[in-house]
Protein backbone atom coordinates (compact mmCIF):
# COMPACT_ATOMS: atom_id res chain seq x y z
CA UNK A 1 0.00 0.00 0.00
CA UNK A 2 2.82 2.20 0.93
CA UNK A 3 4.55 1.26 -2.53
CA UNK A 4 2.01 2.67 -4.12
CA UNK A 5 1.50 5.85 -2.60
CA UNK A 6 5.01 6.63 -3.25
CA UNK A 7 4.67 6.07 -6.53
CA UNK A 8 1.33 7.86 -7.29
CA UNK A 9 3.63 10.79 -5.29
CA UNK A 10 6.69 10.11 -7.80
CA UNK A 11 4.75 10.60 -10.34
CA UNK A 12 3.03 13.76 -9.16
CA UNK A 13 6.43 14.63 -8.93
CA UNK A 14 7.35 13.68 -11.72
CA UNK A 15 4.69 15.44 -13.79
CA UNK A 16 4.54 18.79 -12.14
CA UNK A 17 8.49 19.25 -13.16
CA UNK A 18 7.78 18.70 -16.54
CA UNK A 19 5.21 20.92 -16.90
CA UNK A 20 7.67 23.45 -14.53
CA UNK A 21 10.09 22.96 -17.17
CA UNK A 22 7.66 23.21 -19.89
CA UNK A 23 6.63 26.34 -18.59
CA UNK A 24 10.02 28.03 -18.11
CA UNK A 25 11.41 26.87 -21.33
CA UNK A 26 12.61 30.15 -23.21
CA UNK A 27 10.46 30.49 -26.68
CA UNK A 28 12.45 30.43 -29.48
CA UNK A 29 10.53 31.65 -32.65
CA UNK A 30 11.72 30.33 -35.87
CA UNK A 31 12.03 31.95 -39.18
CA UNK A 32 10.74 29.07 -41.72
CA UNK A 33 10.72 25.68 -40.50
CA UNK A 34 13.41 23.22 -41.86
CA UNK A 35 12.65 20.09 -42.96
CA UNK A 36 14.58 17.60 -41.81
CA UNK A 37 15.23 14.42 -43.96
CA UNK A 38 13.15 11.27 -42.30
CA UNK A 39 15.02 8.56 -41.36
CA UNK A 40 13.96 5.01 -42.76
CA UNK A 41 13.10 2.59 -39.91
CA UNK A 42 15.42 -0.31 -40.24
CA UNK A 43 13.02 -2.79 -39.08
CA UNK A 44 9.24 -2.99 -39.05
CA UNK A 45 7.11 -3.78 -36.29
CA UNK A 46 6.32 -7.08 -37.55
CA UNK A 47 10.40 -7.38 -38.00
CA UNK A 48 11.10 -6.77 -34.67
CA UNK A 49 8.21 -9.13 -33.14
CA UNK A 50 9.68 -11.95 -35.81
CA UNK A 51 12.80 -11.48 -34.07
CA UNK A 52 11.66 -11.38 -30.72
CA UNK A 53 9.71 -14.93 -31.06
CA UNK A 54 12.54 -16.51 -32.96
CA UNK A 55 14.75 -15.67 -29.82
CA UNK A 56 12.00 -16.41 -27.14
CA UNK A 57 11.73 -19.63 -28.95
CA UNK A 58 15.37 -20.68 -28.52
CA UNK A 59 15.53 -19.99 -25.33
CA UNK A 60 12.49 -21.77 -24.63
CA UNK A 61 13.80 -24.67 -26.42
CA UNK A 62 16.75 -24.05 -24.31
CA UNK A 63 15.48 -23.85 -20.92
CA UNK A 64 12.75 -27.13 -21.73
CA UNK A 65 16.55 -28.87 -22.73
CA UNK A 66 17.79 -28.02 -19.64
CA UNK A 67 15.11 -29.74 -17.43
CA UNK A 68 14.07 -32.71 -19.83
CA UNK A 69 17.89 -33.63 -20.26
CA UNK A 70 19.95 -32.14 -18.37
CA UNK A 71 23.04 -34.81 -19.13
CA UNK A 72 22.97 -33.59 -22.78
CA UNK A 73 22.37 -30.01 -21.98
CA UNK A 74 25.59 -30.36 -20.08
CA UNK A 75 27.25 -32.21 -22.92
CA UNK A 76 26.32 -29.38 -24.96
CA UNK A 77 27.82 -27.34 -22.49
CA UNK A 78 30.87 -28.86 -22.30
CA UNK A 79 31.53 -29.39 -25.99
CA UNK A 80 31.37 -25.45 -26.71
CA UNK A 81 33.77 -24.79 -23.85
CA UNK A 82 36.42 -26.72 -25.50
CA UNK A 83 35.65 -25.42 -28.46
CA UNK A 84 36.33 -22.16 -27.17
CA UNK A 85 39.15 -23.57 -25.49
CA UNK A 86 40.90 -24.57 -28.51
CA UNK A 87 40.60 -21.16 -30.54
CA UNK A 88 42.12 -19.13 -27.74
CA UNK A 89 44.87 -22.11 -27.33
CA UNK A 90 45.04 -22.21 -31.38
CA UNK A 91 45.23 -17.89 -30.92
CA UNK A 92 48.12 -18.56 -28.28
CA UNK A 93 49.71 -21.12 -30.60
CA UNK A 94 49.77 -18.76 -33.84
CA UNK A 95 51.45 -15.64 -31.67
CA UNK A 96 54.22 -18.26 -30.07
CA UNK A 97 55.06 -19.38 -34.02
CA UNK A 98 55.26 -15.44 -34.73
CA UNK A 99 57.31 -14.67 -31.91
CA UNK A 100 59.97 -17.64 -33.34
CA UNK A 101 59.37 -16.78 -36.78
CA UNK A 102 60.75 -13.44 -35.85
CA UNK A 103 64.05 -14.57 -34.51
CA UNK A 104 64.82 -16.17 -38.35
CA UNK A 105 63.38 -19.08 -38.15
CA UNK A 106 60.99 -20.63 -40.53
CA UNK A 107 58.05 -21.70 -39.06
CA UNK A 108 55.10 -22.86 -41.41
CA UNK A 109 51.51 -21.54 -40.50
CA UNK A 110 50.10 -25.47 -41.05
CA UNK A 111 52.29 -26.80 -38.22
CA UNK A 112 49.45 -25.21 -35.84
CA UNK A 113 47.29 -28.13 -37.06
CA UNK A 114 49.31 -31.02 -35.04
CA UNK A 115 49.02 -29.63 -32.12
CA UNK A 116 47.47 -30.87 -28.88
CA UNK A 117 44.68 -28.30 -27.94
CA UNK A 118 43.44 -30.28 -24.95
CA UNK A 119 44.80 -28.00 -22.32
CA UNK A 120 47.36 -24.93 -22.59
CA UNK A 121 50.14 -27.14 -20.96
CA UNK A 122 49.00 -29.87 -23.98
CA UNK A 123 49.71 -27.00 -25.92
CA UNK A 124 53.15 -25.77 -24.91
CA UNK A 125 54.59 -29.09 -24.93
CA UNK A 126 53.45 -30.57 -28.41
CA UNK A 127 54.40 -27.15 -29.36
CA UNK A 128 57.71 -27.57 -28.04
CA UNK A 129 58.08 -30.80 -29.34
CA UNK A 130 57.19 -29.89 -32.97
CA UNK A 131 59.89 -27.10 -32.47
CA UNK A 132 62.18 -29.35 -31.20
CA UNK A 133 62.15 -32.59 -33.44
CA UNK A 134 61.01 -31.03 -36.60
CA UNK A 135 61.33 -27.10 -37.37
CA UNK A 136 64.74 -26.47 -35.80
CA UNK A 137 66.63 -29.41 -37.80
CA UNK A 138 65.16 -28.45 -40.94
CA UNK A 139 65.86 -24.75 -40.25
CA UNK A 140 68.90 -26.35 -39.70
CA UNK A 141 69.24 -27.65 -43.13
CA UNK A 142 68.02 -24.71 -44.41
CA UNK A 143 70.44 -22.25 -43.60
CA UNK A 144 73.14 -24.93 -44.06
CA UNK A 145 72.39 -25.26 -47.57
CA UNK A 146 71.87 -21.02 -48.56
CA UNK A 147 75.39 -20.22 -46.48
CA UNK A 148 76.94 -23.20 -47.13
CA UNK A 149 78.26 -25.85 -45.34
CA UNK A 150 81.40 -24.09 -43.77
CA UNK A 151 81.62 -25.43 -40.39
CA UNK A 152 81.75 -28.86 -39.79
CA UNK A 153 79.66 -30.44 -37.35
CA UNK A 154 82.28 -32.09 -34.34
CA UNK A 155 82.29 -35.71 -33.76
CA UNK A 156 80.53 -36.54 -36.62
CA UNK A 157 82.75 -38.70 -38.86
CA UNK A 158 83.26 -39.33 -42.22
CA UNK A 159 79.98 -40.23 -44.03
CA UNK A 160 77.38 -37.67 -41.79
CA UNK A 161 75.61 -35.32 -43.80
CA UNK A 162 73.06 -32.89 -42.92
CA UNK A 163 69.89 -34.86 -44.81
CA UNK A 164 71.12 -37.56 -41.72
CA UNK A 165 69.84 -35.30 -39.67
CA UNK A 166 66.85 -34.66 -40.92
CA UNK A 167 65.79 -37.90 -41.28
CA UNK A 168 66.94 -39.10 -37.75
CA UNK A 169 65.09 -35.60 -36.60
CA UNK A 170 61.94 -37.59 -38.39
CA UNK A 171 62.37 -41.37 -37.29
CA UNK A 172 62.49 -39.72 -33.99
CA UNK A 173 58.52 -38.44 -34.32
CA UNK A 174 57.53 -41.68 -34.19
Amino acid sequence: MEEKNMEQENMEVVEQTTVEEADSAPQVETAAPQEEPLQEKKYTDEDVNRIIQKRLARERKKEEMKREHPDEYMKQLDEREAKILERELRYEAGRMRAEAESKDCIQPEGMLDYLDYSSEEAMKESFEKFQKLIIYPLNRAYLGAKYGNSTPKIGTGSGWSRDDEIKDAFRSIK
